[in-house]
């Protein structure tokens, strides 16, 4: 736009003039403002990367743990207690023996807490019930070599003949009825408790690996490839 006025000689471009006044503080302001704006978003990526890598790391270290139950629990399962399904009086015959410090093996589910708010909700709570689940399976192993020790060995012991085969008369020679029922019950209830846990753990594991995978670069997620042991559980 130009303006003429009376008596000037020249026209006047305004519009021109502002802007060559403007352009000089205007490229340092929007380089200032730019370089800003990047600053931000680059901090704001690697707040986001930070995060991100956060929670991977907890689901993988969760799912290490899961992994490192399951081993314990099957290597118990497959030394002492598969040995002895087929016999009539496993509770009798089974070693008794219990596991060292697992005291490491802790699952803390409320770190898995960012999980409840995406479609894998679910996940923290089925982490706690199977850390109860398998302390549980190893108190009872403990009770039953508890008394399988302090009871039943000590009463096996008086029998004439220290080798001679375990048979129900000389069990039922030596042991009062609730002894011998209470060595059956928790020798039953602990092999169906490992049983049931290790299961558990395998449903939990995959779970939190079916969360990890879609919510993050599946490189990233460790995978579990431990499976439950489909050996027998019964007495016969």
């Amino acid at each position: 736009m130009i303006f003429f006025f009376p008596g000037a000689e020249a026209s006047i471009d305004w519009i021109g003039l502002l802007f060559q006044f403007l352009t000089p503080a205007a490229v340092p302001f929007s380089a200032a403002w730019a370089g800003a704006y990047f600053a931000f978003r680059f901090q704001n990526q690697k707040e986001e990367e930070r995060k991100t890598t956060s929670q991977i790391e907890v689901i993988n270290s969760t799912t290490i743990t899961l992994s490192q139950m399951h081993k314990e629990l099957s290597g118990y399962k497959r030394q002492i207690i598969t040995p002895h399904l087929s016999k009539p009086l496993m509770a009798f015959t089974m070693v008794p023996s219990d596991f060292g410090d697992l005291s490491h093996l802790v699952l803390h589910s409320d770190s898995l807490s960012f999980l409840c708010e995406t479609d894998h909700f679910q996940v923290p709570s089925n982490v706690g019930y199977t850390y109860i689940l398998f302390r549980r399976a190893l108190n009872m192993i403990v009770q039953r070599t508890n008394h399988h020790v302090n009871v039943i060995q000590p009463a096996l012991a008086k029998r004439d003949e220290p080798r001679a085969p375990i048979t129900d008369e000389l069990i039922d020679e030596l042991l009062t009825a609730d002894q011998r029922g209470l060595q059956e019950g928790l020798t039953r209830g602990m092999v169906q408790y490992v049983d049931d846990v290790l299961k558990e753990i395998d449903t939990c594991a995959e779970l939190l690996l079916a969360a990890g995978i879609a919510l993050y670069e599946k490189d990233r997620v460790v995978t579990y490839e431990t499976k439950y042991d489909q050996d027998k559980t019964d007495d016969g």
